[in-house]
Order: structure tokens, then sequence, then C-alpha cells
């Protein structure tokens, strides 16, 4: 597969060109703590663009955190205004002149009155230089109040968003939700998603991008040529609050996946900034078998739940062990059946996860072992960031894996005729023990969700798997 680096961006739409550094609006639709860490990633200081980075609030119900947000951003805006810290910004401004020629822009807002602060910035900008931070997994601390102190950080409700002057420039969208949210953020936002606006659907689920155009056309009442981009979530684990440090681990590279070659095309610049390594898929539905991360995290959750062991998701070496680490191999051959009825690569666990840990391609046999080491090594990065499970809140994240990711999966095997057997036990169990009622969340490969009959969403499945 043709790798993309973030320091190379293709061709963007919704840039505006200037003689040095070319710069995009990006509309983000979530809910925190994701939102803050991807408006960090965006915001930051990058060599090819400067994103002013917009949060949009009041969309859907899972927003309602973000209301805070609008209040925060608003205080910060107002002290920064006030006479007695003029000083301290003209100050500033200069401090980061300096900083931003030797690569340390950014540091003025995180305190560098601190030499404590100074001295690990310094050394983490050294690291980065040497490039040993390419290939380790790290768990990182983003200071909420810091990213909302930025300039091109906006917190806004539609209304807002809608009198800003900037906003005819903001035709590229983010959207960290599930699914399920699409349709009530589309009832919003549609009127300002135009033709050749770039949509990145982060953490996407089978066919999901089908699912939003489907959506879109029908408030809009039409087709509307836009690009959109389905993408693995570019932090294996995010948690944290506004007055607490937001906790994230990176990953290291993502696949992505249109519904055309073109589409891939014009919207790698923007998953590039998102992500150091971008992979382009042959097609949605590889994509979403390569999606490692949303394929084992239920397995895990469920073992915990099973076993009374919540607390132990933190440690996935205290959850592996031969019966679950089986199931996950059973699951790996059925969905390298299904990969081959419907012309894509064969899944392979052991080497997905390995390139995670290494950000290198896999060599040498794959076996048992090598699975279960890679399991432990990566695989225990995806519950660290939330340090305290209960059982609700697995329950509710095991519904939601299970229901936008795997569910679909039992089902497009059903319409390429390739059983799956364990993956379809998983669902099962997951309603068994699950305490909201999975059956009405499991998402439906239908026309009304993906505007296909099943008919001809399989016989597009068989003739190229959706591929270019």
């Amino acid at each position: 597969m043709e790798k993309v680096s973030g320091s190379a961006s293709a061709g963007a739409v919704s840039e505006i060109a200037s003689s040095e550094t070319k710069t995009a609006q990006v509309t983000i639709v979530g809910d925190q703590p994701s939102v803050l860490a991807l408006a960090e990633l965006l915001a930051c200081e990058r060599s090819s663009y400067r994103i002013t980075a917009r949060i949009i609030t009041g969309l859907f119900e899972g927003q309602n955190k973000l209301n805070s947000l609008r209040s925060v951003k608003r205080h910060l805006a107002a002290r920064l205004n006030e006479e007695a810290l003029e000083d301290a910004k003209r100050h500033s401004r200069s401090l980061s002149s300096w900083t931003g020629r030797i690569g340390l822009g950014g540091l003025v807002s995180d305190g560098l009155d601190n030499p404590t602060r100074v001295l690990s910035s310094l050394a983490e900008a050294a690291k980065s230089a040497s490039g040993l931070t390419a290939d380790e997994q790290v768990e990182q601390s983003i200071d909420a109040l810091s990213v909302l102190r930025r300039e091109n950080v906006l917190v806004q409700n539609l209304e807002e968003f809608e009198d800003d002057p900037g906003r005819e420039y903001s035709q590229s969208f983010v959207f960290a939700c599930s699914t399920s949210a699409y349709a009530a953020s589309l009832d919003l936002l549609f009127p300002y998603i135009t033709e050749g606006s770039t949509i990145i659907l982060l953490g996407a689920p089978l066919f999901a991008a089908l699912e939003f155009k489907h959506q879109l056309s029908l408030r809009a009442g039409r087709q509307i040529q836009v690009n959109v981009l389905e993408m693995d979530f570019p932090f294996a684990a995010v948690s944290g609050e506004t007055d607490t440090p937001i906790k994230t681990v990176s990953c290291l590279r993502a696949n992505v996946a249109a519904g055309s070659l073109n589409e891939t095309r014009r919207s790698l610049w923007l998953a590039s900034q998102l992500c150091n390594e971008v992979i382009p898929a042959s097609g949605l539905i590889e994509r979403a078998l390569l999606d490692v991360h949303s394929i084992l995290r239920p397995v895990f959750i469920l073992s915990a739940l099973l076993g009374g062991r919540v607390e132990a998701l933190g440690d996935l070496s205290r959850l592996l062990n031969r019966a679950n680490l089986s199931l996950i191999v059973q699951i790996e051959q059925e969905l390298t059946a299904l990969a081959q009825a419907v012309r894509c690569r064969p899944v392979d666990f052991a080497a997905a996860l390995r390139e995670e840990v290494d950000g290198r391609e896999t060599q040498g046999p794959v076996c048992d072992v090598t699975l279960a080491e890679a399991i432990v090594s990566i695989g225990g990065t995806w519950f660290a960031a939330q340090k305290n499970w209960s059982y609700s809140f697995a329950q509710e994240t095991l519904s939601r894996y299970v229901g936008e990711f795997l569910a679909p999966l039992t089902q497009l095997g059903q319409m390429v005729g390739v059983r799956v057997p364990s993956i379809e036990s998983l669902v099962v169990m997951a309603a068994s023990v699950g305490a909201t009622d999975l059956a009405g969340s499991v998402r439906q490969l239908d026309t009304n969700t993906v505007g296909l009959p099943r008919e001809a969403l399989t016989d597009l499945a068989l003739s190229r798997g959706l591929g270019f």
C-alpha cells in the first residue's frame, strides 16, 4: 500500500494560498475530549498549513459537555483583551517569534516562565528533531485551557458559526462521532456543506461514507459532490475533561478509504494533518477489515465483563488467555474468508499490530505467540487513557463497538455468503451482558442507512469490494 506522510500534503480543497504558508479552516464535529485533542492536532504549528479549527456545539445530544467549552473560551478571550495583559501579550509575541525560529512554537502559552517546563520542552524538541519519537507510542497530556487559548481554535454554536464572516472559507469538516449522530448533525449543518467540501469520518465503521452521503442527499434534496473519506481514529485512547489534562495515545498510522480514488486523493491533505502516516486502502470494505482496533476491543471488554475484571482493561496482559486468543484467531480466519470473497487483502491481526508497534513493515513468520506479544504491546494502550473503568461504562462501550462495527460485518457475511459464527456469537453475548438494548443500536446495511438495497450493495461488494 502507498503511504502518505504527514509532512507531504496532497492538493487541498478549501485552502487559501498565501505567499508562504497555506491556510485552511476545518470544522470539527464531535464531543469532548476528542474534539479538543483534534483541535490541538490541527491548530498546532505545521510546516505546510496554518489551520483554524472550529469546534461546533449544540448539534446532537452527546455534545452537552461542549457548552462549557464556549464559556471557557469566551472567558479566556475576555481576559486577553484586558489592558493589564497587554504588556504580557507583547512579550509573549516577541518570545514566540524567537521560539518559532528554533522549533519551539507554542511554548509561550504553556508557561515559559517555568524553568522546568522550558527544559522539558527543549528536550522534547531535540528528541523530535532526532526522530526518536517516530517509533514510540506513549501517553501524552494536553492542557485543555492551553488549547482554548489558541487564537486559531474557535468554539461556536450554530448561530455564531452562521454570523462568522470567515465561515465561507470553512469547506473542510472532521466528524469524530458515531454514525448515529450523522443525521442529527446534518439536520443543522447541511446548508454549509457545499460542492467540493472535504469530510473526514474518524473511527468510521463499515460503509460510513455511503451512509453520510445518503443522509446529506436526503437533506439537500439532491446529490452533492463532496469528498468523504473514512479514516481510522488517530488516537488509540483519549480521556479527560476541561478542568483536567486530556490524556491521549496517538496512533502511528491510519488506514483511509473513500468511494473513489479521486475522493481519496483530494482528501489526503487533511488526513495527513491528523496522523503521521496515512495508508490508503483499496476500498471501503478493506479499510473496515483492517481496523484491528475496533474489531478486537470488544473482545477484551466482553472478557473483562464476563470475568468481573473491568479494572484489568488497563493492562491487557491480565486479560489475555488461551481462550480469548483462540477466539481472536478464529475471528481473523473468518474475516480473511470474508476478505477473499470481496477481493480484498487477507486480514492479519499480528502483522497489523506489529507494524503499529514499530512503524515498519512486518518481517518474518507470524504465529499465535507473536500475535499475543503484539496484542499486549500495542493493545495495552487502547484502554490506558481511561483510568477508572466502571461496569456501566464498559457495557456502554461494548454496545457501541458491537452495534457499529461487528454487527455490520455479520450482515456483510450474509450478503456475500460467508459464515462468521465467532463474530455472530460475540454480538449475541454482548447483547446478553449489555445494559442497553443492543438490537436498537445495531446499524442495518439497508436502503434507509446507506441508500442502496442489499441486493445492489451485494453486487457492488462482490464485483470489486467497493474498491477503486
